[in-house]
């Protein structure tokens, strides 16, 4: 009987695929410093995010702040970012990055880009003189929604770099038209303290639960 059961078992297999979910990816911030002071190491496999901004004229290198911002009075602000995709879905129907914006002070907003930086960058060297270099990316309408989410796709550039298509070293926001005319965004960063509203990579997936057998003949019977 026991020899029978265990055939019978052989055969069988069972997959079952669930309905399109969604998961929002949102790391948290990593202290800089350690308790006696000393630097946090800010390698980008423990810290999940990394992001900031620069300018071309006062601040040359990244502000890692509570802040992303782009535009400019007259000079141009942009934004580089990057997640640790490590666990993360390798096949999606959808990818987002969702950014909240804030009240930037200026009546004339940015007209926001994303360009997939294909150079590796360290946040306490990149800079305006220390450019990561791009590929072509994408533009949206401008916005005047403030206090409030905003969703840019990039499935596309999500499946290359699961798929190691692309290096995955991150996305940098930048002013599409920019002019000089006070055109100014500000979102939410990774290192804020708004824990509600830093950036998030929404994902949409087919998640699949397999289940196979025979199960071992010593869990059947004890």
């Amino acid at each position: 009987m026991k020899r029978l059961l265990t055939v019978l078992l052989l055969c069988l297999s069972f997959a079952q695929s669930a309905n399109a979910a969604t998961a929002w990816y949102q790391p948290t911030p990593y202290p800089m410093k350690k308790m006696d002071g000393s630097a946090m190491p800010q390698n980008i496999n423990i810290v999940h995010a990394w992001g900031g901004w620069f300018n071309n004229s006062y601040n040359l290198t990244l502000v890692r702040d509570d802040k992303l911002q782009i535009g400019g009075w007259g000079d141009t602000y942009t934004s580089p970012v990057r997640f640790d995709l490590t666990g993360l879905p390798a096949t999606v129907d959808s990818a987002y990055l969702y950014l909240y914006a804030l009240p930037s002070g200026s009546a004339n907003p940015s007209q926001v880009s994303l360009w997939p930086i294909t150079s590796v960058w360290d946040p306490a060297t990149v800079g305006w003189n220390n450019f990561p270099t791009t590929s072509s990316g994408y533009y949206w309408p401008v916005s005047t929604a403030v206090n409030t989410w905003r969703g840019y796709t990039i499935s596309g550039w999500y499946a290359d770099w699961k798929s190691g298509v692309r290096p995955d070293d991150g996305i940098l926001i930048w002013p599409y038209n920019n002019d000089g005319t006070q055109r100014f965004d500000k979102f939410v960063s990774s290192k804020s303290t708004d824990d509600g509203h830093r950036p998030i990579l929404g994902l949409t997936f087919t998640p699949t639960l397999e289940l196979k057998m025979p199960l071992p003949e010593e869990d059947i019977h004890g």
